[in-house]
């Protein structure tokens, strides 16, 4: 993480210290769904999930891969 935010996360990569072996953040499995971005958009209290073709939408107006991260306070 640090040596990610040295450069502002524009460089996920890093070698794991157990087998050397290159790796990068968005690579690594959560308890929980987890992600790094550049931005956020947020809906509050959505009545539903997102479908897939509303994911695909998303990721069109973006332009750019797009994960979706349900957080529940």
């Amino acid at each position: 993480m640090d040596k990610a935010h040295e450069t502002q996360f524009t460089d996920l990569y890093f070698v794991t210290p157990c087998c050397r072996q290159l790796s990068s953040l968005n690579d690594l499995v959560y308890n929980m769904p987890t992600g790094f971005s550049r931005f956020v958009a947020a809906v509050t209290d959505p009545e539903e999930e997102l479908t897939g073709d509303q994911i695909q939408q998303v990721e069109g107006v973006s332009g750019m891969p797009t994960r979706i991260i349900y957080a529940r306070y």
